[in-house]
Protein backbone atom coordinates (compact mmCIF):
# COMPACT_ATOMS: atom_id res chain seq x y z
CA UNK A 1 0.00 0.00 0.00
CA UNK A 2 2.65 2.10 0.44
CA UNK A 3 4.20 1.88 -2.71
CA UNK A 4 0.88 2.86 -4.59
CA UNK A 5 0.97 5.95 -2.46
CA UNK A 6 4.31 6.69 -3.06
CA UNK A 7 3.44 6.46 -6.65
CA UNK A 8 0.47 8.68 -6.32
CA UNK A 9 2.02 11.62 -5.15
CA UNK A 10 4.92 11.29 -7.02
CA UNK A 11 2.36 11.51 -10.15
CA UNK A 12 0.83 14.79 -8.64
CA UNK A 13 3.68 16.15 -7.70
CA UNK A 14 5.00 15.90 -11.03
CA UNK A 15 2.38 17.11 -12.57
CA UNK A 16 2.15 20.19 -10.76
CA UNK A 17 5.94 20.42 -12.08
CA UNK A 18 5.23 20.23 -15.18
CA UNK A 19 2.42 23.02 -15.70
CA UNK A 20 4.34 25.03 -13.29
CA UNK A 21 7.16 24.98 -15.90
CA UNK A 22 5.09 25.79 -18.58
CA UNK A 23 3.45 28.86 -16.59
CA UNK A 24 6.44 30.04 -16.13
CA UNK A 25 8.66 29.89 -19.06
CA UNK A 26 10.62 26.69 -18.50
CA UNK A 27 9.18 23.83 -20.17
CA UNK A 28 9.71 20.49 -18.91
CA UNK A 29 11.19 18.12 -21.66
CA UNK A 30 9.74 14.30 -21.98
CA UNK A 31 6.20 15.91 -20.24
CA UNK A 32 4.73 18.16 -22.52
CA UNK A 33 2.13 15.46 -23.82
CA UNK A 34 0.71 15.78 -20.17
CA UNK A 35 0.68 19.77 -20.44
CA UNK A 36 -1.05 19.63 -23.71
CA UNK A 37 -3.80 16.81 -22.10
CA UNK A 38 -4.31 19.01 -18.67
CA UNK A 39 -3.60 22.56 -20.39
CA UNK A 40 -6.97 23.77 -22.24
CA UNK A 41 -8.67 23.79 -18.49
CA UNK A 42 -5.82 26.19 -17.51
CA UNK A 43 -5.75 28.31 -20.56
CA UNK A 44 -7.18 31.55 -19.08
CA UNK A 45 -5.20 31.21 -15.68
CA UNK A 46 -2.12 33.93 -15.84
CA UNK A 47 1.02 32.60 -13.94
CA UNK A 48 -0.22 33.85 -10.34
CA UNK A 49 -2.99 32.53 -10.63
CA UNK A 50 -1.78 29.44 -11.63
CA UNK A 51 0.65 29.04 -8.92
CA UNK A 52 -2.28 29.72 -6.08
CA UNK A 53 -4.08 26.89 -7.90
CA UNK A 54 -1.01 25.03 -7.66
CA UNK A 55 -0.61 25.50 -3.72
CA UNK A 56 -4.43 24.76 -3.49
CA UNK A 57 -4.02 21.60 -4.70
CA UNK A 58 -1.09 20.56 -2.57
CA UNK A 59 -3.11 22.15 0.63
CA UNK A 60 -6.27 20.14 -0.14
CA UNK A 61 -4.52 17.08 -1.20
CA UNK A 62 -2.39 16.86 1.77
CA UNK A 63 -5.24 17.85 3.84
CA UNK A 64 -7.21 14.57 2.79
CA UNK A 65 -4.01 12.44 3.06
CA UNK A 66 -3.89 13.74 7.02
CA UNK A 67 -7.28 13.23 7.79
CA UNK A 68 -7.10 9.28 6.42
CA UNK A 69 -4.23 8.49 7.88
CA UNK A 70 -5.75 9.73 11.49
CA UNK A 71 -8.53 7.04 10.06
CA UNK A 72 -6.05 4.57 9.89
CA UNK A 73 -4.07 4.76 13.39
CA UNK A 74 -7.74 4.79 15.28
CA UNK A 75 -8.38 1.49 15.32
CA UNK A 76 -4.86 0.90 16.76
CA UNK A 77 -4.69 4.15 19.37
CA UNK A 78 -7.88 2.19 20.72
CA UNK A 79 -6.50 -0.94 21.75
CA UNK A 80 -2.96 -0.04 21.99
CA UNK A 81 -1.65 0.07 25.74
CA UNK A 82 0.72 2.15 26.92
CA UNK A 83 3.42 -0.06 28.24
CA UNK A 84 7.30 0.45 28.92
CA UNK A 85 9.05 -0.99 26.21
CA UNK A 86 7.42 1.28 24.19
CA UNK A 87 4.94 -0.47 21.74
CA UNK A 88 3.91 0.81 18.40
CA UNK A 89 0.78 0.91 16.64
CA UNK A 90 -0.36 -2.38 14.82
CA UNK A 91 0.34 -1.67 10.80
CA UNK A 92 -2.93 -0.11 9.06
CA UNK A 93 -2.94 -0.15 5.17
CA UNK A 94 -4.71 3.40 5.08
CA UNK A 95 -2.18 5.01 7.46
CA UNK A 96 0.71 3.69 5.03
CA UNK A 97 -0.91 4.69 1.48
CA UNK A 98 -0.89 7.90 2.84
CA UNK A 99 2.16 7.99 4.08
CA UNK A 100 3.71 7.01 0.76
CA UNK A 101 1.85 9.87 -0.54
CA UNK A 102 3.09 12.60 1.39
CA UNK A 103 6.63 10.73 1.09
CA UNK A 104 5.92 11.16 -2.70
CA UNK A 105 4.55 13.87 -3.16
CA UNK A 106 7.11 15.68 -1.20
CA UNK A 107 10.11 14.27 -3.12
CA UNK A 108 8.34 15.17 -6.34
CA UNK A 109 7.82 18.95 -5.32
CA UNK A 110 11.50 19.32 -3.71
CA UNK A 111 12.85 18.11 -6.95
CA UNK A 112 10.32 20.30 -8.98
CA UNK A 113 11.20 23.32 -7.33
CA UNK A 114 15.04 23.09 -7.88
CA UNK A 115 14.68 21.14 -11.15
CA UNK A 116 13.12 24.71 -12.62
CA UNK A 117 16.21 26.54 -11.64
CA UNK A 118 19.40 26.66 -13.59
CA UNK A 119 22.18 24.33 -12.97
CA UNK A 120 23.04 22.93 -10.22
CA UNK A 121 19.07 23.41 -9.50
CA UNK A 122 17.81 19.85 -11.26
CA UNK A 123 21.63 18.07 -9.90
CA UNK A 124 20.23 18.84 -6.45
CA UNK A 125 16.57 18.40 -7.42
CA UNK A 126 17.52 15.01 -7.87
CA UNK A 127 19.60 14.41 -4.90
CA UNK A 128 16.71 15.59 -2.91
CA UNK A 129 13.85 13.48 -4.04
CA UNK A 130 15.58 10.36 -4.46
CA UNK A 131 16.61 10.88 -0.67
CA UNK A 132 13.05 11.79 0.58
CA UNK A 133 12.12 8.26 -1.55
CA UNK A 134 14.54 6.06 0.55
CA UNK A 135 12.32 7.33 3.58
CA UNK A 136 9.43 5.36 2.19
CA UNK A 137 11.88 2.20 2.86
CA UNK A 138 12.87 0.08 5.28
CA UNK A 139 16.00 2.41 5.27
CA UNK A 140 14.16 5.09 7.19
CA UNK A 141 15.10 3.04 10.51
CA UNK A 142 18.91 3.43 9.66
CA UNK A 143 20.90 6.63 11.30
CA UNK A 144 22.62 6.96 7.89
CA UNK A 145 19.49 7.76 6.01
CA UNK A 146 18.00 9.99 8.97
CA UNK A 147 21.32 11.90 9.14
CA UNK A 148 20.53 12.52 5.52
CA UNK A 149 17.82 13.40 5.24
CA UNK A 150 18.18 16.36 8.38
CA UNK A 151 21.21 17.78 6.81
CA UNK A 152 19.39 17.74 3.39
CA UNK A 153 16.37 19.40 5.09
CA UNK A 154 18.00 22.81 4.87
CA UNK A 155 17.99 22.45 0.96
CA UNK A 156 13.76 20.95 0.71
CA UNK A 157 11.86 23.41 -0.72
CA UNK A 158 8.94 21.75 1.10
CA UNK A 159 10.87 22.28 4.42
CA UNK A 160 11.00 26.09 4.06
CA UNK A 161 7.51 26.31 4.27
CA UNK A 162 8.25 26.01 8.26
CA UNK A 163 11.87 26.68 8.26
CA UNK A 164 11.60 30.34 8.13
CA UNK A 165 9.86 30.56 11.27
CA UNK A 166 11.83 28.67 13.17
CA UNK A 167 15.07 30.97 12.15
CA UNK A 168 12.98 33.91 13.13
CA UNK A 169 11.88 32.23 16.64
CA UNK A 170 15.92 31.25 17.14
CA UNK A 171 17.08 34.65 16.83
CA UNK A 172 14.55 36.79 18.61
CA UNK A 173 14.87 34.02 21.43
CA UNK A 174 18.60 33.41 21.80
CA UNK A 175 19.34 36.70 23.80
CA UNK A 176 17.31 35.63 26.48
CA UNK A 177 18.10 32.11 26.56
CA UNK A 178 21.88 32.94 26.43
CA UNK A 179 21.35 35.66 29.09
CA UNK A 180 19.44 32.91 31.49
CA UNK A 181 21.80 30.00 30.83
CA UNK A 182 24.79 31.02 29.04
CA UNK A 183 25.65 29.32 25.69
CA UNK A 184 24.75 26.13 27.10
CA UNK A 185 21.49 27.60 26.32
CA UNK A 186 22.33 25.98 22.61
CA UNK A 187 23.10 22.45 21.42
CA UNK A 188 23.17 20.89 17.79
CA UNK A 189 22.41 17.64 17.06
CA UNK A 190 24.81 15.99 14.25
CA UNK A 191 22.93 13.48 13.87
CA UNK A 192 19.58 15.68 12.70
CA UNK A 193 21.30 18.62 11.91
CA UNK A 194 18.85 20.51 14.54
CA UNK A 195 19.34 24.00 16.91
CA UNK A 196 18.31 23.23 20.26
CA UNK A 197 17.58 26.22 22.44
CA UNK A 198 16.31 25.68 25.99
CA UNK A 199 14.35 28.66 27.67
CA UNK A 200 14.26 32.08 26.66
CA UNK A 201 10.81 34.17 26.39
CA UNK A 202 8.90 31.64 23.81
CA UNK A 203 6.50 29.27 26.15
CA UNK A 204 5.15 26.41 25.15
CA UNK A 205 0.95 25.48 25.52
CA UNK A 206 -0.17 24.60 28.80
CA UNK A 207 -0.51 20.45 28.87
CA UNK A 208 2.24 19.96 26.54
CA UNK A 209 5.75 18.18 27.27
CA UNK A 210 7.88 21.32 26.87
CA UNK A 211 9.01 21.61 23.69
CA UNK A 212 8.30 22.26 19.95
CA UNK A 213 10.25 21.98 16.60
CA UNK A 214 10.23 24.14 13.10
CA UNK A 215 12.31 22.53 10.44
CA UNK A 216 15.58 22.07 11.51
CA UNK A 217 15.22 24.25 15.27
CA UNK A 218 13.85 23.40 18.23
CA UNK A 219 12.96 24.93 21.16
CA UNK A 220 12.66 23.58 24.84
CA UNK A 221 10.94 25.06 27.56
CA UNK A 222 12.00 23.97 31.33
CA UNK A 223 9.14 23.79 33.73
CA UNK A 224 8.99 21.39 36.89
CA UNK A 225 9.75 18.86 37.89
CA UNK A 226 12.54 19.90 35.19
CA UNK A 227 15.07 22.48 36.38
CA UNK A 228 16.37 24.46 34.47
CA UNK A 229 18.68 22.91 31.32
CA UNK A 230 17.90 20.06 33.01
CA UNK A 231 14.20 19.79 30.69
CA UNK A 232 16.80 18.52 27.70
CA UNK A 233 17.52 14.71 27.01
CA UNK A 234 20.34 13.24 25.41
CA UNK A 235 20.28 13.20 21.49
CA UNK A 236 21.18 10.05 21.44
CA UNK A 237 18.38 8.36 23.89
CA UNK A 238 14.64 8.33 24.19
CA UNK A 239 13.36 11.88 25.60
CA UNK A 240 12.16 15.08 24.53
CA UNK A 241 15.14 16.00 22.35
CA UNK A 242 14.94 12.83 20.73
CA UNK A 243 11.49 13.60 19.88
CA UNK A 244 12.42 16.68 18.62
CA UNK A 245 14.32 15.71 16.01
CA UNK A 246 12.15 13.35 15.21
CA UNK A 247 9.97 16.29 13.91
CA UNK A 248 13.11 17.34 11.98
CA UNK A 249 13.36 14.33 9.81
CA UNK A 250 9.79 13.75 9.34
CA UNK A 251 9.27 17.40 7.76
CA UNK A 252 11.98 16.51 5.56
CA UNK A 253 10.12 13.37 4.66
CA UNK A 254 7.19 14.43 4.69
CA UNK A 255 6.70 18.22 3.69
CA UNK A 256 5.90 21.46 5.65
CA UNK A 257 2.50 20.61 5.07
CA UNK A 258 2.30 17.87 7.63
CA UNK A 259 4.33 19.65 9.93
CA UNK A 260 1.06 22.77 10.00
CA UNK A 261 -1.32 20.02 9.76
CA UNK A 262 0.26 18.20 12.75
CA UNK A 263 0.15 21.65 14.76
CA UNK A 264 -3.56 22.14 14.57
CA UNK A 265 -4.24 18.35 15.33
CA UNK A 266 -2.15 18.21 18.02
CA UNK A 267 -3.01 21.52 19.65
CA UNK A 268 -5.78 23.34 18.57
CA UNK A 269 -9.63 22.24 19.68
CA UNK A 270 -11.99 20.52 18.85
CA UNK A 271 -8.78 18.64 17.97
CA UNK A 272 -6.44 18.98 20.40
CA UNK A 273 -5.51 14.89 20.76
CA UNK A 274 -1.96 15.84 21.60
CA UNK A 275 0.58 12.90 21.74
CA UNK A 276 -2.75 10.90 19.99
CA UNK A 277 -2.10 13.08 16.88
CA UNK A 278 -0.73 11.83 13.98
CA UNK A 279 2.04 14.06 13.95
CA UNK A 280 3.26 13.33 16.90
CA UNK A 281 3.19 9.25 16.49
CA UNK A 282 5.59 9.11 13.55
CA UNK A 283 8.40 11.47 15.32
CA UNK A 284 7.97 9.78 17.76
CA UNK A 285 9.09 6.31 16.37
CA UNK A 286 12.80 8.46 16.32
CA UNK A 287 13.97 7.15 19.20
CA UNK A 288 10.26 6.42 20.96
CA UNK A 289 9.92 6.33 24.86
CA UNK A 290 8.24 4.19 27.09
CA UNK A 291 4.31 4.99 28.11
CA UNK A 292 3.97 6.19 24.53
CA UNK A 293 2.62 4.73 21.19
CA UNK A 294 4.82 5.19 18.21
CA UNK A 295 4.01 5.10 13.99
CA UNK A 296 6.77 2.53 13.31
CA UNK A 297 8.72 4.63 10.30
CA UNK A 298 11.99 5.73 11.88
CA UNK A 299 12.92 2.75 14.17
Amino acid sequence: MRLVGVVFGLVLGLALYALTGHFVGNPVPGLSPLVTAILPFLLPLTTSEWLLVAVFTVLLWSTFAYVLAVIGTLPGLAVTPLTTPPTPLPASGLENLMRGFFIGLTSALNFGIWALLPMPGPVIGILLGIAGLLAATGLSRTLALQALLGWLSWLMPMSWLVMPLGVLLFVINLPSAVATFGLAAVRFDVLTSTVETTGGIIRVAPGTFGGFNLGNFTFLVPRPPAVGLGVRTPFGTPGLSAHETGHTITVAAFGGVYGWLNAIDENIPPFRRMTSAYGELVPESHLPRGGLTHVRVWS
